[in-house]
């Protein structure tokens, strides 16, 4: 059985652990939650991120 010999490279988890530490504005947490749903709809359903993005603000 073959070994791999992998390394992440220091300064990316150095920027990795940074962002972790940030907070998120609101804004950011809304993109986001837009982001997961529409890459969670089918690709045939025709909705926007506008569409989603109205969808979510009606249940607030």
């Amino acid at each position: 059985m073959a070994m791999l010999s992998i390394k992440t490279d220091d300064g990316l988890l150095q920027k990795l652990s940074e962002s972790a530490q940030k907070k998120l504005t609101k804004e950011q947490i809304k993109k986001q939650r837009v982001s997961i749903v529409f890459a969670g709809m089918p690709k045939n359903s025709g909705m926007t991120k506008v569409e989603i993005e109205k969808v979510l603000a009606e249940s607030e």
